[in-house]
C-alpha cells in the first residue's frame, strides 16, 4: 500500500512542470519554431514570470533574445525594437512601434521590478526640438 501512494504521488509530480515551465511553453508557442526556444533569465516574480526566449525566424536563424511576461496563462511579447529615432514628422507606424515599446517597458518594470536595457544612442529619442521650443517660450 505505502509503495502504490509513493508511485502515484511521485507521478503526480512528475506531470507538474510549475509555473516556469508552464510559461516556457507558453511564451514557446506562437514563435515560428517552437521547437528551437532557448531561454534565460526566466523568474517568478508574484503572480508573472518574467524572462527572455530567442528562437529560428523564418531564415532558420536565432533572432535574438526578447523579453516576454506571462501573467495568468496570457503572454505578452516585447515588441519589436523601434527602427527609427522618436522624433518630429515620424511615420505614424513608427509612432505606434515607439508606443507599443513604452507601454512593454512600463509593464516589464512594473510586474518584472527591473529595467530593460538601454536602447542604444542612435535610437533614443531626439529632444532637441523641445528644447528649442521651450527656449522661445520664455519671455
Amino acid at each position: 500500500m505505502r509503495v502504490a501512494v509513493v508511485t502515484v504521488l511521485y507521478l503526480g509530480l512528475v506531470g507538474c512542470g510549475g509555473p516556469v515551465s508552464d510559461a516556457k511553453k507558453l511564451a514557446a508557442h506562437d514563435l515560428k519554431d517552437p521547437s528551437s526556444a532557448k531561454f534565460r533569465e526566466t523568474k517568478t516574480v508574484g503572480p508573472a514570470v518574467c524572462g527572455e526566449v530567442n528562437a529560428r525566424n523564418a531564415y532558420g536563424a536565432y533572432a535574438g533574445f526578447k523579453h516576454f511576461i506571462v501573467v495568468e496563462g496570457k503572454v505578452i511579447m516585447e515588441p519589436e525594437t523601434p527602427g527609427e529615432r522618436l522624433e518630429v514628422g515620424m511615420s505614424e507606424m513608427a509612432t505606434d512601434q515607439w508606443a507599443a515599446y513604452q507601454d512593454f517597458s512600463g509593464v516589464w518594470q512594473m510586474r518584472c521590478q527591473s529595467f530593460l536595457p538601454d536602447l542604444p544612442e542612435s535610437l533614443q529619442p531626439d529632444t532637441s526640438h523641445f528644447e528649442k521650443w521651450a527656449k522661445e517660450q520664455k519671455p
